[in-house]
């Protein structure tokens, strides 16, 4: 099960990757003798989120990435990131509803999140997650909740 869970504190960000239920605890995070913060983390496994999937699309073409959430983040703010292989990319935050060529939209009866692509370019494809955050005093986490491979193909239909 691929859980991330990303904390930034201050300018520093920590990400657990690969979380299992055994992680779950408190953890440290600061500098030494100036400041720290205690994160007490907690992992669940929700049925609607386990695994990973693909999506395919054609260049040219609109293609539309969905998964579910957890219901315990149907008030947060919800997003899609791109994974860069080192870090995280924001593509579009809930609030925007629009971002040039990307929109995105919560379907929050069935707990679904949906973000489409238009005119859908070879840069595009890659590996995104879906995921919820919020903030709490100095912290603000993110959680990535559905990793979704997008493969494009050179060919439109």
């Amino acid at each position: 099960m691929k859980i991330l869970l990303i904390f930034t504190l201050y300018l520093i960000s920590v990400i657990y990757r690969n979380l299992s239920l055994q992680d779950s605890g408190s953890y440290q995070c600061g500098e030494t003798g100036v400041w720290n913060r205690t994160v007490n983390l907690k992992v669940k496994r929700d049925p609607c989120c386990l695994g990973s999937k693909t999506v395919s699309g054609y260049l040219g073409e609109t293609v539309t990435i969905s998964c579910s959430y957890p219901e315990e983040f149907e008030e947060n703010v919800k997003f899609f990131s791109k994974w860069t292989g080192e870090y995280f990319t924001e593509v579009i935050y809930i609030t925007e509803t629009q971002r040039g060529r990307f929109s995105i939209l919560d379907h929050r009866r069935s707990k679904i999140l949906s973000m489409s692509i238009s005119d859908v370019r070879e840069d595009d494809g890659g590996v995104y997650f879906c995921g919820a955050g919020k903030e709490m005093d100095a912290i603000r986490h993110k959680s990535f909740f559905t990793e979704i491979q997008l493969q494009l193909s050179g060919e439109i239909h």
